[in-house]
């Protein structure tokens, strides 16, 4: 009897220990956490920042704004691996900015949309993107719908909804065809190209680093960055105390 009970005990502990796992990051906790990331000792000297904890706090807001209301915390840890990343040595590549900036890969993966499989989409944070969900388009279409891609390779059929085109190749809405030339009629940004984008129903050459722009859609480095009164294409940012990118980190 004794050792029944003993027994049952045990099973008893066993049992409850799984109920004190780590509990799920909410959105607060999120960019609680990406502050700290952020605010690296580099970027506290290199910004001027009072201290650790005046960047962090500036930094936790800035998060907030940036990250989708319907956060999900699945993939989160991809993303803040990666902020740490970017901001240890005080030098951010386009791709580091477009992740901090933008939520770019791998901080694309932070929202839990409210489209289902195969439910009509206008931007990937439209699905659920924590099980892998994105917004597939085809062809020139206005609207895609939420996919777990599939890649297709070049000439193969693209025209399942889930299927999407690899390399320098686009859906056409039948087969993965080689992106336009510059110059060629288009309908979309995605027939011309990384370097390239649809302009005036024309594949136009995106500005490269140090041309002025307006948007990200307007440089090669999907970067454009408010610098001297103006906006710059950028495909690095090295954080200095005159560097507006520091208002946010101090």
């Amino acid at each position: 009897m004794h050792r029944f009970l003993m027994f049952s005990g045990l099973l008893l502990v066993c049992s409850c220990s799984g109920d004190d796992d780590e509990p799920e990051l909410t959105r607060g906790d999120f960019c609680a956490d990406w502050a700290e990331a952020a605010c690296s000792e580099e970027t506290v000297d290199r910004c001027q920042a009072a201290d650790v904890d005046a960047c962090r706090l500036s930094q936790a807001d800035y998060c907030l704004a940036l990250v989708p209301q319907d956060f999900d915390a699945a993939r989160s840890r991809e993303c803040l691996s990666a902020v740490r990343a970017a901001y240890r040595d005080g030098d951010l590549s386009a791709t580091e900015l477009r992740t901090v900036q933008r939520l770019d890969t791998p901080c694309d993966r932070l929202a839990r949309g409210p489209a289902g499989e195969g439910d009509s989409c206008d931007a990937d944070s439209d699905c659920a993107t924590p099980d892998g969900f994105e917004c597939v388009r085809k062809g020139g279409a206005e609207m895609g719908t939420c996919q777990q891609a599939e890649p297709a390779a070049a000439g193969e059929s693209c025209a399942a909804a889930q299927q999407t085109c690899s390399g320098n190749f686009f859906c056409n809405g039948a087969n993965c065809v080689a992106f336009f030339a510059l110059g060629a009629t288009c309908t979309s940004n995605e027939e011309c190209g990384p370097e390239a984008r649809c302009q005036g129903d024309e594949c136009t050459a995106r500005a490269g680093t140090g041309a002025d722009c307006t948007e990200d859609e307007d440089c090669v480095s999907n970067v454009c960055l408010d610098f001297e009164g103006g906006r710059t294409c950028t495909d690095r940012l090295v954080l200095a105390r005159s560097e507006p990118f520091c208002d946010e980190l101090r």
